[in-house]
């Protein structure tokens, strides 16, 4: 039985795929499975995954209805057989120590979960960004400590959102019924299921390692989607961060930050649609809508978040929160604004 599952989405990326599934093969550590799920592609995405079952007895492939980048890593899930698991986009790829870097660190620090670093490349192989995750080992001992941690270290950059760059037990995945949402397309489902990972948690290592190269392309599965955008999505991914802290926390005292929590998501995913063209069909959607019934609606969907909102922090704080969810679909300035006066001003309370 292998140690690692490692899965890999595919959809429509034949120019691509050979590239990221060679880099995975050649590893210096050998010990694990390569899980293709070809998601229904229209290209010879599935072929090529297919040879790739002839060539080497560590690869498996799952063929399945189009159903999106959630539902193909879900479907991996169920496949994998490792003591833990890792994600990796068909178009990106990986140095050739990326499991072994991970793999130690996890079973070094005996952590629940490893993070690293990663690049973003063009065309040209030209560094855009690297992401700064500095070294550091985190117990989570009790409540408290727990929302510390997600409000000063995930929401403040120590640790990253994307699944790409982490090793996790697939035993805790499992046993907790961890699962990227379905619902919000190919957009903040790593977000959302790292969070609910992080929850079920006791103890998080990061390592200063690039090995993960992003590569930046527009017709990628992040850019493009056959799915419909809805504006109201978004707030999927809290919902269901909310479930697992409703779960999981228990001190009063605690419990009193999640729609803080609630709100960092909130206005960070709004963000990334203002740096979209998603945008145009946002605000088409938000047309048919009036108001008024917007707001109504907007206000049920968040209903758990908006009483705790409303107990400990007024009910006028808890309408602003209801409306800037409408608000940031018109505006820039004002979701960077509003969030840093949230984080520095309310988790001081």
């Amino acid at each position: 039985m292998p140690l690692i599952s490692v899965i890999v989405p595919v959809y429509n990326v034949e120019k691509y795929l050979n590239r990221c599934v060679d880099s995975i093969l050649n590893q210096t550590f050998t010990d694990f499975e390569l899980i293709l799920v070809d998601d229904e592609s229209t290209d010879r995405c599935g072929l090529i995954c297919d040879e790739y079952v002839e060539k080497d007895s560590r690869v498996k492939v799952i063929h399945k209805k189009n159903g999106g980048v959630s539902s193909a890593r879900n479907a991996g899930i169920d496949e994998a057989i490792g003591k833990y698991v890792m994600f990796c986009d068909s178009d990106d790829y990986v140095k050739s120590d990326w499991i072994e870097q991970l793999y130690n660190g996890i079973t070094y620090t005996n952590a629940d979960m490893v993070s690293s670093n990663y690049v973003e490349v063009d065309d040209a192989n030209n560094h855009l960004y690297v992401s700064k995750c500095t070294n550091m080992c985190t117990s989570i001992n009790d409540d408290e400590e727990m929302v510390k941690f997600i409000l000063f270290s995930f929401f403040k950059g120590k640790i990253g959102s994307s699944v790409l760059t982490k090793i996790f037990l697939l035993n805790k995945i499992r046993c907790n019924n961890i699962r990227f949402s379905s619902t919000c397309c190919n957009y903040a489902e790593d977000m959302g299921f790292t969070l609910e990972y992080i929850l079920c948690s006791k103890k998080i290592h990061t390592i200063d390692y690039v090995g993960y190269y992003y590569y930046m392309r527009n017709s990628s599965m992040m850019h493009q989607s056959e799915h419909n955008i809805k504006f109201n999505e978004v707030n999927e991914i809290s919902f269901c961060v909310h479930m697992r802290f409703c779960q999981n926390i228990n001190q009063k005292k605690a419990r009193k930050q999640y729609p803080i929590i609630h709100f960092m998501i909130m206005s960070a995913e709004y963000g990334k649609f203002l740096k979209t063209d998603w945008i145009n069909s946002i605000k088409g959607e938000l047309k048919k809508i009036k108001r008024r019934e917007y707001f109504k609606k907007e206000c049920k969907k968040l209903r758990y978040c908006y009483s705790e909102l409303k107990l400990f922090y007024g009910n006028d704080f808890a309408t602003r929160m209801v409306i800037f969810s409408e608000f940031c679909s018109n505006q820039n300035k004002i979701i960077y604004l509003f969030k840093n006066a949230v984080y520095y001003k309310l988790i001081k309370k």
